[in-house]
């Protein structure tokens, strides 16, 4: 009678030891998440564009002044003012050779945002099977991703030196697969994650910054993220990232 108590206790003692490594290996685990790193930019307020939702091209021209597009308008964000400016009337109040300057300055960050997107779109249709690899020097970068990896968004660091990717990955936490050593009944469950990570130009040196937990529900953070995932840029000093979730922009360190 005593040895069937001890055992039952034994067993209970073991059940609660092993949901307590569960929740605190899940309290880690979303200490490491994106938003726990990130920093959401308090925006000043809009008179109301004609989207609600926080647009996905941003181009940061400071690390406190950027140019958001929405579909039919484009505003200057000056945070340190709090003030929002439609760009039109900010290019007019300038005299000709500043404002040539300016513009020339949004085309080029503009076009190297877009220069990026394409090479993103080539990236996923590549690893879909849908198109061929363009050329060597593609291979050689999607090489160096992790193994199941989908590209979703990536940007090129204004100085060059940097890669950050948006990836779209299909693992198993590395702390399930040990719980389920220790204890064999516990099965461990595949996730899907939206992994932001940061490379050198080709590809090598890949380190993660976070990651978001991928639901198939549309409303989710992630699903939100990805859907502005064109969102993803430099800020101008080269050590920042910022994303949007439709609703709300984020800025996160890389160091």
């Amino acid at each position: 009678m005593r040895t069937g108590r001890r055992k039952l206790a034994w067993s209970a003692a073991v059940i609660l030891a092993v949901v307590g490594i569960f929740v605190i290996l899940r309290a880690v685990s979303l200490r490491a998440s994106l938003l726990a790193q990130a920093h959401k930019v308090t925006l000043p307020p809009l008179a109301g564009p004609p989207d609600p939702r926080f647009p996905g091209t941003v181009v940061w021209l400071t690390p406190q002044r950027f140019i958001a597009r929405f579909k039919d308008d484009t505003g200057l964000y000056d945070l340190s003012a709090a003030t929002v400016i439609p760009m039109d009337d900010y290019v007019r109040a300038l005299p000709f050779a500043q404002a040539q300057r300016f513009e020339e300055r949004y085309t080029a960050l503009a076009q190297a945002q877009q220069n990026d997107e394409s090479l993103a779109f080539d990236c996923y249709f590549a690893q879909s099977g849908v198109r061929a690899l363009p050329d060597p020097a593609m291979a050689s970068l999607l090489h160096h991703l992790p193994s199941g990896a989908r590209v979703k968004a990536l940007s090129h660091s204004r100085d060059g030196k940097r890669l950050a990717w948006l990836l779209w990955r299909h693992t198993q936490p590395a702390w399930e697969t040990y719980l389920h050593r220790v204890v064999p009944f516990y099965k461990p469950h595949r996730q899907d994650t939206l992994t932001l990570c940061v490379s050198a130009p080709n590809g090598s040196g890949l380190y993660e910054i976070g990651a978001l937990w991928v639901t198939g529900d549309p409303g989710s953070r992630a699903q939100k993220v990805l859907s502005a995932n064109y969102s993803l840029t430099w800020l101008p000093d080269n050590r920042h990232l910022s994303f949007s979730d439709e609703a709300t922009l984020y800025t996160v360190s890389v160091d």
